[in-house]
């Protein structure tokens, strides 16, 4: 409320009969109290649901999206073609290298071995990260990557875990040695 309001509003106050009738007080328009302005809380609204609205179909696609991703890189079809002898994994080694987020006080990028999804998986730390502490991503991306039946490579069941920043530099690729990167281990 402005000045200019708060005087009209204080000037009305002061109109009100001692009696607590309104007939003798001056009216008030919507235009003199921001607050009370319609055109302006309708065209606030308008503008609020059309957003609204916009970021609705899009989480709406996105989710659609997520849903077939495995049509979309095209293993569905693979799938049709192959049948049961599709590969899925089993006996190979993979890598996750993550960054680390804060999770209570804590750095975290090791996915939680706990998840259904992720069952039966051996993770190595090659990093040392806090036991205990996971990563929701790290999980999110675990189960997209070699989840038992949300990942087209289910058979994985052997998992390297790095932080980033060290397998940039000591635990794989050696940046900051000028010598080549290392091997991983079996």
């Amino acid at each position: 409320m402005n000045g200019r309001n708060l005087f009209t509003l204080a000037e009305s106050l002061q109109a009100l009969p001692e009696s607590g009738s309104l007939s003798g007080m001056r009216k008030t328009s919507s235009r003199d109290i921001d607050d009370f302005d319609t055109e302006r809380a309708t065209a606030a609204c308008r503008y609020r649901t059309r957003h609204a609205g916009l970021l609705l179909v899009l989480l709406l696609i996105s989710i659609g999206a997520l849903a077939d991703y495995k049509g979309d890189v095209g293993y569905t079809a693979l799938q049709a073609e192959i049948g049961a002898g599709l590969p899925d994994g089993t006996g190979v080694q993979v890598s996750q290298v993550e960054a680390a987020v804060t999770v209570n006080g804590s750095q975290a990028w090791l996915p939680d071995p706990t998840v259904g999804e992720l069952a039966g998986k051996t993770f190595t730390d090659v990093s040392g990260a806090t036991p205990g502490v996971y990563s929701g991503h790290a999980t999110s991306v675990a189960q997209k990557f070699y989840g038992n039946t949300g990942s087209t490579s289910g058979g994985v069941t052997d998992i390297l875990a790095y932080l980033a920043d060290l397998w940039v530099g000591d635990n794989f690729l050696r940046t900051n040695t000028g010598g080549g990167p290392r091997f991983q281990p079996r």
